[in-house]
C-alpha cells in the first residue's frame, strides 16, 4: 500500500442551526470543524499538477454549504454527512477524519466544547445508514 499524504483544515468556524432542541435549530449557534484528509498525491507531486490532488477550496465550499444549509439533531449525524460528502465527491481522498465541536452545547457545566470525531474510509462510505 502506498503512503498517503495528509491535508488538514483546522478550526473552520460556522454559524449553523443544528441541535437536539428546537431553539438550537431556530436560533443557531457556532460550530468549529477540523478535517483531516488522507490521499495519494504521488501523481500530483510527480506532475506538479493541481488537478491531481485535493481541491481544498472546493471541499471547503461543499462543507460550508452542507453545514449552513441543513439542520440535524445530532452533531454525530452532521459529522458523518461531512465525511461521506468528501469521500463521495473527491475520489482521491481515501480516508477522512471529521472533528466537529459545539462550544455552546446546552449542558449545565463549564467546558470549552463538546466534540465528536468520525473516521471514514472510501471503501466504507456506503456501509453506514443505508
Amino acid at each position: 500500500m502506498k503512503k498517503l499524504e495528509r491535508i488538514t483544515f483546522k478550526n473552520i468556524l460556522f454559524f449553523a442551526k443544528h441541535g437536539a432542541f428546537q431553539e438550537e435549530r431556530t436560533l443557531g449557534q457556532r460550530f468549529a470543524l477540523d478535517l483531516t484528509l488522507f490521499f495519494d498525491a504521488s501523481k500530483a507531486i510527480e506532475n506538479d499538477d493541481l488537478k491531481e490532488t485535493v481541491d481544498y477550496e472546493n471541499i471547503f465550499n461543499e462543507v460550508f454549504d452542507l453545514v449552513t444549509n441543513q439542520k440535524h439533531h445530532l452533531i454525530e449525524t452532521l459529522a458523518d454527512k461531512i465525511a461521506r460528502l468528501i469521500l463521495a465527491n473527491h475520489k482521491i481522498v481515501k480516508e477522512v477524519i471529521v472533528c466537529l465541536r459545539k462550544p455552546n452545547a446546552p449542558v449545565n457545566g463549564i467546558f470549552d466544547y463538546i466534540e465528536v470525531e468520525v473516521r471514514r474510509k472510501s471503501e466504507d462510505i456506503f456501509k453506514f445508514g443505508e
